[in-house]
């Protein structure tokens, strides 16, 4: 092998980085704007397309973002139909009116909700956060309408990969990892219902009908980019784990000398654009999610830090049922991090995989000159590889397991403050209380 020129462009476009070399750019150019959605093999060879029963991890997806109203214009696809466009557009007007109905006519009741029954500090970190977590359905739904198009080509390129035949999707670890963010929605519905149960015995309106969306979709439209995430997680990681299997595969001295339909170059090269294809696509989930994964994080840690300082402070004002459903939500969420973080790690690892592939292999190739060609393509995938596959949200914090023993740290600290600040209210409060009583006496 020879000695790696690190003064070569990167083979792969993002906004961080451009190629400098006039070849490079133009290649690149024709990878980006003529990407094979399915990855398949012209040849015949063994990326021929398949798995159509595994669409169904995809097809769901595109389902649920169309119900929840975050495809307001629809779909490019040529399978989008009429129909479904018309719905796409009526869930997304619905899914805006009603939530911003809902935040204006009942949040502020929400947040007044027992004024007079608790502790200043607990009605401020009550209502504030009310205010905050009924906000950002709004938000994520504008910034996901504005990325609707890349949304919708996302969706559909992810349905592509898990149409690859010899690729083994391994559906069963999904449908777990899924699962978690499924019970956390789960649980927040049931939060919601406990705290809605002062606004069901209001007037029947137009209004009253923003209550089911919120106790419903709400918790789904915050969690999506969440769901989103953990399943092109997982279809990347697949489809980057069978391609760096298939180098292996190329770079033994096996597969170089065998007489196949396609010559080593072609097969080296047609890797090496699949590896472009696969970076672009986490690029694009990396853009689109960067403020929803960012904000559907920061409302659970906040709910967190808010909740386990209640839980310790005011356990007589939860319910038995209020009490042990925090604690499981609490504890949902520390698994979701975890799946997410565990996510993120597994890209990273399949994406730089290639670095500790090429060095344990040797070509075989007699010919000098093909020899070289191939060491060529063999360098644009080590330059490819280089770029770590990191998702950061807002470019804030880097996703991975290891920072969720920072994040429990930040957790512990911040609620260390808040429970000082409770505890100082709440004897101030039962002073208070206690002289009323005394005066009444």
């Amino acid at each position: 092998m020879t000695e790696r020129r690190c003064g070569e462009s990167c083979m792969y476009v993002s906004p961080s980085f451009v190629p400098s070399s006039a070849i490079a750019r133009t290649e690149m150019i024709a990878f980006t704007d003529n990407r094979s959605p399915q990855l398949q093999d012209k040849g015949g060879g063994r990326e021929s397309v398949g798995g159509m029963g595994r669409m169904w991890m995809v097809s769901w997806l595109q389902w649920l973002t169309v119900l929840l109203g975050l495809l307001p214009l629809g779909s490019c696809g040529g399978q989008w139909t009429l129909h479904k466009t018309l719905l796409a557009l009526v869930t997304a007007t619905l899914s805006l009116v009603l939530t911003c109905v809902f935040l204006i006519v009942y949040v502020p009741p929400l947040m007044l909700q027992n004024i007079f029954d608790v502790p200043l500090f607990f009605m401020v970190c009550s209502g504030g956060y009310h205010l905050f977590t009924h906000s950002i359905p709004v938000v994520i739904i504008i910034v996901l309408w504005v990325k609707g198009r890349r949304l919708s080509t996302l969706l559909q390129s992810l349905k592509n990969l898990t149409q690859l035949k010899d690729c083994k999707m391994k559906p069963l670890p999904y449908l777990f990892k899924v699962s978690i963010i499924i019970l956390l929605v789960v649980q927040e519905v049931l939060t919601r219902t406990s705290w809605y149960r002062g606004l069901w015995d209001t007037q029947f309106t137009f209004a009253y009908c923003s209550i089911p969306y919120a106790l419903f979709c709400m918790p789904l439209v915050v969690s999506f980019s969440m769901i989103l995430y953990v399943t092109a997680g997982h279809i990347l990681q697949r489809v980057l784990s069978h391609n760096n299997d298939i180098l292996k595969s190329l770079l033994s001295r096996h597969t170089m000398l065998d007489e196949s339909y396609m010559s080593p170059m072609q097969r080296i090269r047609k890797t090496r654009q699949q590896y472009i294809e696969l970076r672009q696509i986490h690029q694009d989930l990396s853009d689109i999610l960067s403020l929803p994964m960012f904000l559907a994080n920061m409302e659970k840690f906040l709910w967190s830090i808010v909740l386990a300082a209640f839980l310790i402070v005011y356990p007589k004002n939860f319910t038995k049922f209020e009490y042990y459903l925090s604690v499981t939500v609490f504890s949902t969420y520390v698994a979701a991090i975890y799946v997410q973080g565990y996510v993120a790690d597994v890209l990273r690892e399949e994406g730089g995989a290639p670095l500790h592939i090429v060095p344990r292999t040797d070509l075989a190739e007699t010919n000098e000159r093909v020899k070289a060609q191939l060491e060529t393509e063999v360098e644009k995938i080590l330059q490819i590889s280089e770029r770590p596959l990191n998702t950061q949200p807002c470019g804030l914090f880097l996703l991975s397991r290891t920072n969720i023993l920072a994040m429990a740290s930040t957790f512990v600290t911040n609620m260390v403050i808040l429970l000082q600040f409770l505890l100082a209210d709440e004897s101030f409060h039962q002073g208070n209380v206690n002289l009323t009583m005394a005066g009444t006496n």
